[in-house]
């Protein structure tokens, strides 16, 4: 029972690293893009 139990714990925290990190990086993405442009447009 405990090995299933920390089975699914490390599950869970694999996915909140793995959606943490894509929203991380999309929000860095995100400031670049704004970055570039603003330097573009000035």
């Amino acid at each position: 029972m405990a090995s299933t139990s920390g089975d699914h714990e490390q599950h869970a925290v694999v996915f909140f690293w793995s959606t943490a990190r894509e929203l991380v990086g999309f929000r860095v993405l995100h400031y670049g893009y704004r970055r570039k442009m603003n330097k573009f447009l000035l």
